[in-house]
């Protein structure tokens, strides 16, 4: 199966989020499937679509420069700081025979399952949901297929579809802001997550984790990679996005 790798420089997170949306949409016209790694040029925090966020919060990342951007996605608030995020695009039905949210959660996750095991990782998946529903921070606790490492959530992922076709896009921590993290949401959400760095003991090797994960998706999903760039139609599309997801809470 043919596959499309986007391997994207740092770019402003409502950048980031436009061109996720922006491959959704315009999947029709595209047509193939797409594996996306990115990063963050600067501390963001984006909000899950529904959410609301509570004016104090907003005023701290106004006082310290973090910028906020909504995400197509659903979850809860994630501080995007020095990560890796993927985003994957494709078809529903590459991942299971009925457009069943938790068993494609649970697809993707064996992947990272693999990917994290090839790096070193004694990872577990998440059998439960959240249990506080008002929690304001994704990395508050893992639900259902969300993986931990020592019952701390690694990574946090989250959902959108569209005709038939998913998005879905995660946060792999590199390393932890923990200041930043509690000015935010208190410092009791410190001890509730963790990074690569904290696990590993050392820098992370970013080129390796990429190369896990590529080749996680390669041997689960019998996939060929063509490393690759945003089509005229997917940028158009995005530049028409981005003025909204600065404007609602950047004026």
């Amino acid at each position: 199966m043919q596959w499309r790798l986007l391997d994207n420089d740092k770019k402003d997170g409502y950048w980031n989020m436009a061109l996720d949306k922006a491959m959704l949409l315009k999947y029709q016209q595209v047509n193939i499937p797409t594996l996306r790694f990115y990063r963050w040029d600067k501390a963001t925090l984006s909000l899950g679509y529904f959410q609301k966020l509570p004016p104090e919060i907003l005023e701290i990342c106004q006082i310290n420069d973090i910028p906020v951007v909504r995400r197509p996605t659903g979850g809860r608030a994630v501080l995007h700081d020095d990560e890796l995020t993927y985003s994957i695009v494709a078809p529903c039905s590459l991942f299971s025979s009925e457009r069943d949210i938790l068993k494609i959660y649970h697809r993707i996750a064996e992947t990272f399952v693999v990917a994290f095991t090839t790096l070193g990782l004694q990872v577990e998946l998440s059998a439960s949901d959240v249990i506080d529903k008002r929690a304001l921070f994704c990395f508050s606790e893992p639900s259902y297929y969300e993986i931990s490492v020592a019952g701390k959530k690694i990574i946090g992922s989250a959902q959108k579809y569209y005709r038939n076709v998913l998005l879905q896009h995660g946060s792999l921590p590199l390393t932890r802001n923990l200041d930043r993290v509690s000015a935010l949401f208190g410092e009791e959400q410190v001890h509730k997550w963790t990074s690569l760095k904290e696990i590993t003991g050392s820098s992370p090797d970013l080129q390796r984790i990429k190369n896990a994960l590529t080749m996680a998706f390669v041997n689960s999903f019998d996939i060929h990679f063509t490393y690759s760039d945003f089509l005229a139609i997917e940028s158009e599309k995005a530049r028409e996005l981005r003025p909204d997801l600065f404007d609602e809470f950047n004026g």
